[in-house]
């Protein structure tokens, strides 16, 4: 080392570039560049004593080239490119600067998943988000990288991250660290402070780091621009809901705050009720649920494996996210696994402008290029689910195609259509579906409609509208709407009235017609309930949170396909014979028609008499000409 610097003295550049390597012992104005840091890196790699440092000292990340507080700092045209690039586009700055060191394996890329980038774009576009992951699914990684990302593309802003325990907010707040020496020197905000026993981060931008167990004084004397909480549900229910109530003024008192809270589930407490009410759009958070089957390398092995090791409850909990652990979804992994992909590669080909009635009633459709349609020709059934519209539960329409399988020579049902809402009346809506029913061919609709709690107002407004209106609905054939046998007496009335046998047996229906393909859907919020619906052990169906009016109004469908009345029976055998004519397949009837024919046939044949087709007769050569 002494014969090193015992060289002849040289000077403080080295080809054009400061060298911060003490060689000899003059000192004069420093100006850093990325290629001077690099010499740095060398020089300390290389036993080298700096003549100056751009290195913050720091007793418990000394390990770490952090950059220091007010560096002078010269950027090339490329490097400020890049820093502009990053403020703008988050996904450019996850996927190309986005490290972390692990334990054992030094500085890796993060190579981020879709969902973990379309969670970056949710924060980006969202105020309040809230989070339901998995174990290991990579969303403390994913909102590090956003908070890092926050930190350096921001002035003079507070970011609070808070945690269930010391253990998990001293690795959330290395890894924030670590992720910011992982950048490029030139990216790196200058350190002023950065303590780690507080937890505390000052940088020369003016932005503050401060994370901390679930209590007050983590946030006091912040502005709390950014808050991030981690495993919200794992905080003691007292405790939680005291912290969210100081909490919560202080984020709305800064009208540019934003807040991410993410847990998995642990019981019905204040976790369970933002998310609830988010699902239910009855406060402004937006939820976001990844389910453990979107994660790589996730399969059923990997289910049976976990559950034999850790236990059914910690799996329930933990993986399929259950509030719940009782209820039990009616799918299979991979029925659940295939709804997920289909309703993620789906999702924007649904809108009220893909047809014009959706736009005249308010009506979702999915895109013609997705399924194609003919709202006047082609076959339907069609799923009624009636809300009081006080803002509670959903009025919902499902509108499904009825496609044929040549191969397996049945009937499929593919949703083309979805109407949801809560705060239109019983009146409004059955008017609602009076003219939407106008809209479809008679012959080849059926509308399966709930009649509990409001089909009696449903149906009687029907009858009015039809009486006061009479041009208006003179073509209206009552047939469109399916009737079902009442148990309390003979006879049959329009809609369904629920009880506990004919409603499990409709739910196990449409159990399995999900799960064998013959009902499709790709409808976001329908695949959404759908995945949330299951059995409680007293052998009722229902969500473990949010509505289930989307699946209730499928489940209708499922009723009507098979509970074998006559009126159902009839229109789904008019169906079958339409498809299998189309399809040119020989069915019952056409032979049936066949065979009287024949033996109509025969009658004359044994006599040597032939039936003649008169039209072909007129019409050829042989008939006589008449002359009057």
């Amino acid at each position: 080392m002494e014969s090193q610097q015992s060289q002849q003295t040289q000077s403080k550049y080295y080809k054009g570039v400061y060298d911060p390597r003490i060689i000899d012992d003059k000192t004069s104005n420093t100006l850093w560049s990325s290629e001077s840091v690099e010499l740095a890196v060398k020089g300390l790699a290389d036993g080298y004593k700096l003549r100056e440092s751009p290195f913050v000292v720091s007793p418990t990340f000394k390990d770490l080239h952090l950059r220091r507080a007010g560096l002078p700092f010269k950027y090339t045209e490329d490097e400020m490119f890049v820093l502009v690039q990053i403020q703008k586009d988050k996904i450019f700055f996850a996927d190309n600067f986005g490290v972390l060191k692990n334990a054992g394996q030094g500085w890796s890329h993060i190579k981020l998943r879709d969902y973990q980038k379309n969670l970056l774009l949710r924060y980006q576009n969202n105020r309040f988000n809230i989070l339901l992951f998995p174990r290991q699914s990579g969303k403390t990684t994913t909102t590090v990288l956003e908070i890092v990302h926050y930190l350096i593309t921001n002035i003079d802003r507070d970011c609070v991250v808070i945690a269930q325990s010391d253990t998990v907010v001293e690795e959330i707040f290395s890894k924030v660290i670590n992720a910011i020496a992982g950048l490029p020197f030139f990216m790196q905000p200058g350190i002023v402070s950065i303590s780690g026993s507080d937890y505390m981060l000052r940088l020369d931008n003016g932005c503050r780091l401060k994370c901390g167990i679930a209590k007050e004084s983590v946030f006091q004397g912040f502005a709390l621009d950014f808050v991030f909480w981690d495993e919200a549900a794992y905080v003691s229910p007292n405790l939680a809901d005291k912290f969210w109530g100081n909490l919560y003024p202080a984020l709305a008192n800064n009208p540019n705050s934003k807040c991410i809270i993410a847990s998995t589930c642990n019981g019905r407490n204040l976790f369970y009720r933002l998310w609830s009410d988010a699902v239910n759009k009855k406060n402004t958070f937006v939820p976001y649920k990844i389910y453990w089957y979107d994660v790589p390398g996730r399969d059923e092995k990997f289910k049976q494996e976990t559950i034999a090791n850790m236990g059914i409850q910690y799996w329930e909990m933990g993986f399929e996210l259950s509030f719940d652990t009782q209820l039990k979804s009616i799918f299979n992994s991979k029925t659940q696994k295939s709804l997920r992909i289909t309703q993620e590669e789906l999702q924007e080909k649904w809108s009220i402008h893909n047809d014009p009635i959706g736009e005249k009633y308010g009506i979702s459709f999915v895109s013609k290029e997705v399924v194609p349609y003919d709202i006047r020709n082609d076959w339907f059934v069609v799923g009624v689910d009636i809300g009081e519209g006080l803002e509670q539960d959903d009025s919902v329409i499902k509108i499904k195609k009825m496609n044929y399988d040549v191969e397996s020579k049945t009937i499929n049902y593919t949703s083309i259509g979805v109407y949801n809402r809560n705060d239109i009346s019983v009146s409004d809506f059955a008017g609602l579906c009076l003219d939407l029913m106008l809209e479809f061919n008679p012959e080849h609709v059926r509308f399966a409609v709930e009649n509990n709690n409001y089909g009696g107002e449903f149906f009687n407004q029907i009858r009015n509208l039809r009486k006061l209106f009479p041009e208006k609905y003179d073509k209206f054939d009552n047939s469109v709407i399916a009737q079902f046998e009442r148990e309390s007496k003979n006879g049959y009335e329009d809609g369904i009235r629920w009880n506990h046998y004919n409603k499990n047996a409709a739910v196990k229906y449409f159990q399995n017609c999900v799960s064998s393909n013959r009902m499709s859907e790709t409808h976001f919020d329908s695949v959404e309930q759908y995945l949330n619906f299951g059995r409680q052990p007293n052998d009722t169906y229902s969500n473990q949170y949010g509505h289930d009016d989307l699946v209730m109004a499928d489940v209708s469908i499922s009723y009507f396909l098979s509970c074998n009345n006559i009126f159902s029976t009839s229109f789904l055998k008019e169906a079958e014979y339409f498809f299998q004519h189309y399809y040119g397949i020989e069915n019952e009837r056409d032979k049936k028609e066949k065979e009287e024919k024949q033996k109509e046939q025969n009658r004359f044949a044994w006599r040597d008499f032939k039936e003649r087709d008169h039209a072909k007769y007129v019409d050829s050569n042989e008939a006589p000409i008449m002359i009057l």
